[in-house]
């Protein structure tokens, strides 16, 4: 249960669930949840985070064969996409940009 009052951080975001339903996104600042109705199911940073892509391996039209990684900068704009788009947001984007360095190549 939650104590009916929070105060959420500057860049922060916290997605509650009213019954086990999304119901909103507080803001950083103080809010106000009707306890043990009410459950903060999610806290997203809204901050720059960098994810290290791994290295791997990719062959060019020529045949020489490259070693590849690379750092990504993730920032959430929408913390509610971030919490149920997808099961896990960041394992999500670096498939994504490895698969992208290696279409490139």
């Amino acid at each position: 249960c939650n104590t009916g009052i929070n105060f959420v951080p500057q860049q922060e975001a916290w997605i509650v669930e009213r019954m086990g339903k999304f119901h909103s996104v507080l803001e950083p600042g103080i809010n106000f949840l009707i306890p043990c109705i009410d459950n903060i199911k999610y806290v997203k940073s809204l901050k720059e985070k960098p994810i290290d892509i791994h290295p791997q391996g990719a062959v060019t039209l020529d045949n020489v064969q490259l070693q590849l990684d690379g750092i990504l900068y993730l920032k959430i704009f929408d913390p509610y996409k971030a919490s149920y788009g997808v099961a896990d947001a960041e394992f999500a984007i670096s498939q994504l940009a490895q698969t992208t360095m290696r279409c490139e190549v």
